[in-house]
């Protein structure tokens, strides 16, 4: 199989020169297309692009990602597509996979793993799927104007979305910067105050919990806890965020009650077990907590808790 007559790698930049090649070397084992959607970069990053054969357009930025996204699909003419954002990286890619599901009718989509690196020494992280690989239909079509989506459409279109090896690393949530920050609130305010919907909310959430309005964290992610329209996953993911949230304001006995709940997800399930134990230590309860301070060493896994922030437990706990 050709690669570049297969599928196009599609990406929205603007002022990206630093985190942009190494988005285009990640791309260059697969072959693909790349098309570029270049919305009013002043610095190299159109240079870059370029150097790496991309082919680039241009439009104004409008505070729309679902219409800056579907502008860019409108360039795009493989019969698959592949979106990355700028500062991300395509970290495996199985082409016996794709080529053996690709042909499929049935197949509309790729669900992929995303890694989203949390700290600069690159050893904390969350991992979360989303459909990042679909055809290149007319009825496939991106919504909302931040934290996008594509898998509806692609099942209102008749198709299906399979689970894949495929994985992206995010490397977006290592840049604290203020200006996107307060656009992506702003973006997400106005969204949730058209939909109403219960996804953007759940973004909102997130997004407060990064401003740490951790009042906002509490009363909007607790409307959430009994939504038909969020994934489990996505459930317990807002009760860790309410967890933080109730233990930076020293409310200790709301947080025992929400980390009674059980969870499925293992990720969650360990940094659940962490925070139960930072909540015993403030509630003095030493013994339980050098008990499940035992049980997070002997089964440790990588992921939202580093096994020097559990070291940093044990010393608290040697001291007491």
């Amino acid at each position: 199989m050709q690669f570049k007559e297969a599928i196009t790698a599609f990406i929205l930049t603007k002022n990206s020169e630093k985190t942009i090649e190494r988005t285009l070397k990640s791309l260059v084992p697969i072959q693909c297309g790349i098309v570029i959607l270049d919305t009013g970069s002043t610095d190299k990053t159109v240079q870059c692009c370029l150097r790496y054969g991309c082919t680039v357009w241009y439009d104004s930025w409008k505070d729309d990602f679902s219409q800056a996204r579907n502008t860019a699909i409108a360039y795009c003419s493989t019969p698959w597509l592949l979106m990355i954002d700028s500062d991300e990286e395509l970290s495996y890619f199985d082409k016996d996979f794709f080529e053996l599901h690709y042909k499929n009718q049935m197949v509309g989509g790729f669900s992929v793993t995303i890694k989203n690196y949390l700290n600069d020494s690159l050893t904390s992280f969350s991992k979360h799927t989303y459909t990042r690989i679909f055809r290149n239909d007319k009825r496939i079509r991106f919504e909302g104007k931040i934290h996008e989506q594509i898998l509806t459409s692609i099942q209102n279109a008749g198709f299906t979305v399979i689970e894949s090896p495929f994985e992206i690393i995010h490397y977006g949530y290592l840049e604290n910067s203020e200006e996107k920050r307060q656009r992506n609130r702003m973006l997400l305010e106005k969204e949730y105050a058209i939909s109403n919907d219960d996804y953007s909310a759940y973004q909102l959430v997130l997004t407060y919990f990064a401003d740490k309005k951790m009042d906002l964290v509490i009363t909007l992610g607790t409307k959430l806890l009994t939504s038909k329209e969020l994934s489990i996953k996505q459930i317990e993911f807002i009760k860790i965020r309410i967890a933080q949230a109730l233990l930076h304001q020293s409310r200790f006995e709301e947080m025992k009650h929400i980390l009674n709940d059980k969870f499925s997800d293992k990720e969650y399930r360990f940094f659940q077990k962490y925070l139960v134990v930072v909540l015993n230590l403030q509630l003095r309860n030493f013994t339980d907590a050098k008990q499940q301070l035992a049980y997070l060493y002997a089964n440790f896994q990588e992921g939202m808790v580093t096994f020097e922030e559990l070291q940093q437990l044990d010393r608290i706990l040697q001291m007491v």
